[in-house]
């Protein structure tokens, strides 16, 4: 029994008014609907000559079962199923409908469509068809024709619609299959009731719609094929075709199903070859020449003027005979200096994490860490004052304390922070100066300043500037610091050295 126009259909959770037939076909029949949110659906069930049947019951046993298998099927270029459910005893697929056009009625509209068009409805479809032949259960389509691919009016993606002959499938295994087929577009195996199926018999279906796509005339029958009908070549209809096409429609639509690809994509990737993979680039090797290697050299050249100064440091000090307070004021701007990587590394590393923005953020914490080092320094040279029996006045420790923090605060954010020993001993040096020893001892400070100004600048300044990812990547800020200290030890070494050998 066709359903009458105004039919209601209660659904699980709306309900579909019929408006018309628009479709039937030998399996079933197609109606459109409304349902009570205002939408158009598509409802479909088994048609009045399948009602009529003796096997009625399992026919509509499968049609639910395969329903529900399609329902869960998600895929961009399948109809979704939105219901199933049942009207007077009949079994209803509640379908989405789709404003656009069938492939059949595009070809007949326009002619033979461009081919880049219809590759891309063909590749579409066969995406479609590869996912449902390898779901856990598999399903074949079996119906495959331009009338059965839909053509959205908005995007031109395509869709394929009406399932009524799908069904779950064992590749190459024979079963008993409804022998219905649409002449032109089905293998010869959809006419035989007990032949073998598989995702070979989708492909024929799927080559014959490009044929008519391309040339607008429906292939020859394979009924046909089969009593000596040849089927024509497309190129013969329409010359343009590009003959890699040609040649896979023939081969997807080969009368004997073992010729044939044996899956869509196989079938696919002979009609639109993949894109060729890209060598990978070759790696970059340790002769190249970077920036990276030019910091790294660089870097080798810093240490190496840092223990040729720290080493005439410690051997002028050993030949002034300088007093401890000298040597440890040495070890402790060989501490410092060793220390800048981290340092600059932690200011680059608030810089990078949004939380050091703004000049005025950034003046502040390279002041506040100034601050110390000028605390320090000054402390420093005044315990070397009272080893040689000199004391600084509260005036000048506070005049040697503000210039190593000025200093040291510009200085810092130039990348070159040494500079705040180097003026703060200039200032404590001009103070105390009076005395050989003073002199010589003005000497070597003068040389260790311009040590840290030679070691910061250029092996550390690049960490402070925030340009510190090269320098960091050959070296790391840990093994910068280990590098910097043994370096420093090993040249007060030679000083020591000097002293207990030489001096006495």
């Amino acid at each position: 029994m066709a359903f009458a126009d105004g039919w209601l259909i209660d659904g699980t959770n709306y309900q579909y008014r019929i408006v018309k037939v628009i479709g039937e076909g030998g399996f079933g029949i197609t109606y459109l609907a409304k349902r009570n949110d205002g939408s158009d659906v598509v409802v479909k069930t088994l048609n009045d000559k399948m009602q009529n049947e003796r096997d009625f019951n399992d026919l509509q046993a499968k049609f639910m079962k395969e329903a529900f298998f399609l329902k869960g099927c998600k895929h961009p270029h399948i109809v979704k199923i939105l219901d199933i459910c049942q009207s007077v005893n009949l079994w209803c697929m509640v379908m989405d409908a789709i404003d656009g056009e069938t492939l059949w009625e595009r070809v007949e509209k326009k002619g033979a469509l461009p081919e880049s068009e219809a590759l891309g409805y063909i590749q579409q479809i066969g995406s479609a068809l590869e996912y449902m032949h390898n779901l856990d259960e598999p399903l074949l389509h079996r119906d495959l024709n331009p009338k059965n691919i839909m053509i959205r009016r908005q995007t031109k993606d395509a869709v394929l619609i009406d399932f009524g002959l799908a069904r779950e499938f064992v590749q190459d295994k024979t079963g008993k299959h409804t022998a219905m087929a649409f002449p032109g577009f089905a293998p010869i195996e959809q006419y035989d009731y007990n032949a073998k199926r598989g995702a070979y018999t989708d492909v024929y279906g799927l080559a014959a719609a490009l044929y008519f796509a391309l040339t607008a005339e429906c292939p020859t029958p394979s009924f046909n094929i089969v009593a000596g009908v040849a089927l024509v070549p497309p190129r013969r209809i329409q010359p343009n075709i590009d003959g890699r096409v040609e040649k896979a429609i023939l081969h997807g639509m080969k009368l004997k199903a073992s010729d044939r690809p044996q899956s869509v994509q196989k079938w696919i990737d002979e009609l639109i070859p993949p894109p060729p993979k890209l060598p990978k680039p070759p790696k970059a090797t340790v002769r190249q020449t970077s920036t990276s290697s030019i910091i790294k050299n660089s870097t080798w050249i810093a240490l190496g003027l840092s223990f040729t100064i720290y080493a005439a440091t410690g051997i002028a000090l050993a030949i002034a005979q300088a007093k401890s307070a000298v040597w440890l004021l040495l070890v402790e701007s060989i501490v410092m200096i060793s220390l800048s990587p981290l340092v600059g590394d932690w200011l680059n590393g608030l810089e990078k994490q949004g939380k050091l923005k703004g000049f005025w953020k950034k003046f502040l914490v390279v002041f506040a860490i100034a601050g110390i080092n000028a605390i320090l320094s000054t402390l420093a040279l005044n315990q070397v004052a009272i080893a040689y029996d000199k004391n600084f006045s509260f005036q000048e420790l506070l005049i040697i304390g503000a210039v190593a923090w000025g200093g040291g605060g510009f200085g810092t954010l130039a990348a070159t922070w040494s500079w705040a020993w180097a003026m703060a001993w200039a200032v404590a040096w001009g103070m105390l100066a009076g005395t050989g020893t003073w002199a010589v001892a003005a000497a070597v400070s003068t040389s260790v300043a311009m040590n840290w100004a030679v070691t910061v600048a250029v092996a550390v300044a690049a960490v402070v500037a925030g340009s510190s990812e090269e320098l960091l990547e050959s070296v790391g800020k840990w093994k910068a610091t280990m590098i910097l200290f043994a370096t420093g030890l090993a040249a007060l070494g030679v000083g020591l050295l000097v002293k207990v050998l030489f001096v006495r």
